[in-house]
């Protein structure tokens, strides 16, 4: 290793300490040495960029998969132990260092073909919104924030398109992995051996329910977090990364990893995060066996079957469908179905636009305005009086904020992505599938968990999956051949 790998990566670790000391300072609200902080941090960017004898796209490349891949369990770490939250930086790092990235590779950023129909749909989304915002009852401060809020998870997704792969990146998730093991996996078994310790350990989490994945034998399990559906989307990424690489290197260490992950995916209870990925990973492998078309017809029947699953009440599907009102029974409606319901009455009562940015459903009105909620009448949930479950789902926010068209074609600039990214799943060399299959299925995971999650813009949770998904989208690979082996 040469002095200017060794150059990059001091460079990066040293981003990504100051990025942890930022985020600690805002989260204890240390106003004065934020400031101080952030002009240490931005002369570190600037030198970090400008600097000849780092070769720039090279360095950016590693200090995004730094922060993409540590920062958000060094949060969650710090956050269960100290009660600090560092994921204030991951906004910083969005709303800050990828936008001065784009303009300083602006010269040399080809933005590929799919990704500007992506941007363009965007647009489109944004447009209505806007409209909605100027012509219906947003109040400034909850829909400048709401505007803000609403491109998170596109500028998650630039940072990976903005960069390739850098070579070390198989090295990074493998050290990552087993960080993340050596981290989560004591603290898993505390839990369940001990869990009276364990909640005087980590106090500030969810309530403890049963684990319907295995039939109640168990407790859902958080570990670390503060909600067991994050411990499943970390385990399953993971998972899926080290069943790739197994698949494609046959390295008996990431079946290991991949086993042991496996494991952690079913202890932590998430029936709709478990299956989102299991469904996820079996459309991968029929793109890969047979291809677009074929996969395409042969998920039909498995989808209807798992349908009728849901609608009879089958073992962890029991009450699906009665807490959403589709079922035969007089169940009180859950939080996300009352949402949703007051969505859907808002998008229709101001069709064809919306009432406007800020005003439901997302944390602009949740922190500013939440006047729309008390006129269509949710002072009478007890849930809503606490300030809980708020933005508990995305799309009532989407189409009720904006307007059905402006869901549209932010559900179009989706279905473009989901599209590009089976092609590439279909289509590369057995070498070249790592990265697209993960960012698939991790793109899959979130996207079939919009109705009960708002993960897809939370980046403690979804930003290293949506930085594969730019990796993905700007991956130049090569096909693989007609004769070649899919797996």
């Amino acid at each position: 290793m040469d002095n200017k790998i060794y150059a990059i990566y001091a460079c990066s670790l040293f981003g990504l300490l100051t990025a942890i000391l930022f985020g600690g300072l805002i989260g204890t609200g240390n106003g004065l040495s934020t400031i101080i902080l952030v002009t240490i941090g931005l002369c570190f960017i600037a030198l970090f960029v400008f600097s000849e004898k780092i070769q720039h796209e090279v360095s950016q490349a590693l200090f995004i998969a730094y922060v993409a891949l540590f920062v958000p369990l060094i949060h969650f770490l710090v956050a269960a132990i100290f009660g600090v939250a560092l994921g204030y930086f991951l906004e910083f790092f969005i709303f800050i260092i990828v936008p001065l990235f784009l303009i300083l590779r602006a010269r040399y950023f080809e933005m590929p073909a799919g990704l500007l129909f992506v941007l363009i749909c965007l647009l489109g989304s944004v447009f209505f919104a806007v409209i909605s915002t100027l012509l219906g009852r947003s109040q400034q401060l909850a829909a400048a924030w709401q505007f803000i809020y609403n491109w998170k998870w596109f500028l998650m997704l630039l940072a990976g398109a903005l960069c390739s792969a850098p070579n070390h990146l198989p090295k990074m998730v493998r050290i990552f992995t087993v960080l993340f093991l050596m981290v989560c996996l004591p603290v898993l078994i505390i839990e369940i051996a001990f869990p009276a310790q364990f909640m005087a350990l980590f106090s500030s989490g969810e309530s403890i329910s049963a684990n319907t994945l295995l039939f109640g034998i168990v407790k859902k399990c958080r570990s670390i977090f503060p909600h067991s559906g994050y411990l499943v989307v970390y385990s399953g990424v993971l998972f899926t990364w080290s069943l790739v690489s197994f698949l494609i290197k046959k390295n008996k260490f990431d079946l290991i990893c991949g086993a042991v992950l496996f494991v952690m995916m079913l202890l932590a209870g998430q029936r709709q995060e478990f299956i989102s990925i299991v469904l996820a990973l079996s459309t991968a492998y029929l793109l890969r066996r047979f291809g677009f078309k074929l996969s395409v017809l042969s998920a039909i029947p498995i989808l209807s079957g798992l349908l009728i699953l849901v609608a009879v009440g089958w073992g962890p599907f029991a009450g699906v469908f009665d807490q959403w009102g589709l079922g035969y029974s007089m169940a009180v409606l859950s939080e996300r179905a009352e949402l949703t319901k007051g969505g859907i009455a808002i998008a229709n009562d101001y069709f064809p636009l919306g009432a406007g940015l800020g005003t439901y459903g997302g944390p602009g009105a949740q922190k500013f305005d939440q006047t729309l909620f008390e006129d269509y009448g949710f002072m009478q949930f007890w849930w809503f009086r606490k300030g809980m479950f708020l933005v508990d789902t995305y799309w009532p926010n989407i189409f009720a904020e904006g307007g059905y068209f402006s869901a549209l074609f932010l559900l179009l600039s989706f279905f473009i992505i989901l599209i590009i990214l089976a092609k590439k799943v279909e289509a590369v060399k057995l070498e070249s599938c790592l990265i697209p299959c993960v960012a698939f299925v991790g793109f899959v995971l979130l996207l079939l968990n919009t109705t009960s999650s708002p993960l897809i813009t939370d980046p403690r949770g979804s930003i290293f999956i949506w930085y594969l998904v730019g990796l993905a989208l700007s991956l130049k690979v090569n096909l693989k051949g007609k004769h070649e082996s899919s797996f």
